[in-house]
């Protein structure tokens, strides 16, 4: 697979407003949940994602004149050609098709890239062009595959899960047989660009338990979502390898203490990775890395669970309403959740939304509502306001960006009462046109 096959660019939004042909390979379909931008002209709003769609670059090809007069409102699939092709004129109509995941076709072994078995980790500032796989991260001069959730990454549709580490597994059961690679790289440390890392090198396949843990962990440490105790544990465990205060490695100590100004990410994966698989297959082993956080937890958990954080769901906006007495940990919270616009207003005054990590990466496992700008409601918030705070919006392109009422000190009490800042919020997610173009 060429960097260009990777790399092709994607379709000019100008032939979005009317009649557009976008063009397949063999085996994979359009998915809706990637979207297009803009409003249904009836109130819903719909996804905006840039068009996520297809791995490889087809040479686009003219229909059969005999097709012009029925393929307008209908999806036309060719079986008995390699270059394959997808034609609509009513894109609103596609977007209210559910994502067609039963029909989706394991993509052919032979256009995957295989990952060696001498394939190794490499930092990324020391990569430069060669051939690699990039995990977890954006594509790079030199990917030839990315096994990423990360919006850039544009993973064939069979592969798609919510995590990298998910994404990987997938791979790993495909069977790859396409040229094969050596260098494996990311850019950055967290849980689940080193548990993905490390499930590619070691191979692990689905009678091992430690796959399903690594899986897990990423899910608990990227989208605070967990029911298995050990998978938190693990995921937390990760994260106090890679500090200062509480590594246990020389090597993680070195990167962090380099004041070069070199982005240490590499040589902490590197000193962490051999330890990985000890730590799944042991997580009370390395009970005093996870030990004081999940101690920490139990007060917000017991609130959560106890009953006296209530929460409101409304479905059709993909929002949770949180009114709790003080501030929840999101480890206690979210695993309650499934909104990913989260609302969260507290006893003390404070009151804030929350676009949730799931609607910054490519999410798999069911519909996330897409990002719109909140910037004119921070305005006509701030309008309300009658005490100091400052109404800001965080951006849509922040990780999880907040709307809230700023002090010097961070998120402070806002005297617009809780009720009507629920309603400005519904309102504003209900009408607002999408604007979520990363």
């Amino acid at each position: 697979m060429s960097q260009n096959d990777l790399q092709h660019a994607d379709p000019s939004r100008e032939n979005l407003d009317g009649c557009g042909e976008f063009f397949l390979p063999a085996g994979e379909v359009f998915d809706p949940r990637s979207g297009l931008g803009g409003n249904s002209g009836d109130g819903r709003n719909l996804p905006c994602r840039a068009l996520n769609f297809t791995l490889r670059a087809t040479p686009k090809r003219e229909a059969p004149e005999h097709e012009e007069g029925e393929r307008r409102d209908d999806q036309r699939r060719s079986d008995n050609s390699r270059d394959e092709y997808l034609v609509f004129s009513n894109p609103v109509h596609l977007l209210s098709m559910p994502a067609p995941l039963s029909n989706i076709r394991a993509v052919e072994p032979s256009f995957l890239p295989t990952v060696s078995e001498e394939a190794h980790f490499v930092d990324h500032l020391e990569v430069g062009a060669r051939p690699h796989v990039v995990v977890d991260g954006p594509p790079g001069p030199g990917t030839v595959l990315a096994l990423s959730h990360w919006p850039q990454a544009r993973i064939p549709p069979s592969l798609s899960a919510d995590s990298s580490t998910g994404i990987v597994a997938r791979y790993l059961d495909a069977a790859a047989t396409g040229p094969a690679v050596e260098i494996v790289t990311n850019n950055h440390y967290d849980e689940d660009g080193t548990l993905a890392i490390w499930l590619l090198l070691n191979r692990c396949g689905p009678d091992d338990p430690r796959r399903e843990l690594a899986i897990a962990a990423a899910e608990a440490g990227d989208f605070r979502t967990w029911t298995d105790p050990a998978a938190l544990q693990v995921s937390i465990a990760l994260m106090r390898f890679a500090e200062r205060a509480t590594t246990p490695f020389p090597g993680v100590l070195r990167a962090l203490s380099d004041q070069s100004g070199r982005n240490p990410a590499g040589a902490v994966i590197s000193a962490v990775l051999p330890r990985v698989g000890s730590l799944l297959s042991d997580p009370d082993r390395y009970q005093r890395f996870w030990g004081p956080s999940w101690d920490h937890l139990q007060p917000d958990l017991g609130l959560v669970d106890g009953g006296e954080v209530r929460i409101e769901e409304d479905v059709s906006l993909d929002l949770a309403i949180v009114r709790a007495p003080r501030a929840i940990d999101s480890l206690a919270l979210y695993r309650r959740l499934t909104g990913n616009r989260v609302v969260t207003l507290l006893a003390g005054g404070e009151a804030w939304l929350t676009y949730r990590y799931e609607s910054w990466v490519t999410y798999a496992s069911r519909w996330v509502a897409p990002r719109v700008d909140l910037t004119d409601l921070a305005d006509r918030l701030q309008g309300f306001e009658t005490g100091s705070a400052v109404w800001r919006f965080e951006g849509v392109e922040a990780i999880t960006p907040r709307l809230a009422p700023f002090g010097s000190r961070g998120i402070v009490a806002t005297e617009i009462d809780h009720d009507r800042l629920v309603h400005e919020f519904r309102v504003a997610l209900r009408t607002a046109h999408c604007t979520d173009q990363r």
